[in-house]
């Protein structure tokens, strides 16, 4: 297994605002339950195909990919993946989804009070 370079989700804002493709591997109820408002995409780690992934996003082999979970053990594998089928410039957000909320990375969803959500141009369906 290669290791899988990572980057703190402190850089969470940062990432979206420069359009980097954040990609969460969780399932749909967690996703649900709770997510990024920054755009991101959303495709469940067990049916994730990075070929697909990559060309129905409109990525080319040299496009970094940040993978989200809920602490960091699905990102990797999902991450895994990818430098299986040969991409290169793949990372893994550390600590997930609760590293986001608990460094104030703003994030939306069922769990959350809704005087914290926030809406989100969540692009291509991937509220």
């Amino acid at each position: 297994m290669t290791t899988i370079p990572t980057v703190p989700a402190t850089d969470v804002p940062r990432l979206a605002a420069a359009g980097a493709n954040i990609l969460d591997v969780r399932e749909p109820g967690e996703h649900a339950e709770l997510r990024l408002t920054a755009p991101h995409a959303f495709v469940p780690l067990g049916t994730l195909d990075p070929q697909d992934y990559m060309l129905r996003h409109g990525l080319v082999a040299d496009d970094a990919v940040y993978m989200l979970c809920r602490s960091g053990k699905r990102a990797t594998t999902a991450a895994q993946k990818f430098v299986d089928a040969g991409y290169k410039n793949i990372f893994v957000i550390e600590g997930g989804i609760l590293a986001c909320q608990s460094h104030g990375v703003s994030v939306e969803g069922a769990a959350r009070p809704a005087s914290c959500a926030i809406s989100s141009d969540a692009a291509g369906g991937c509220a």
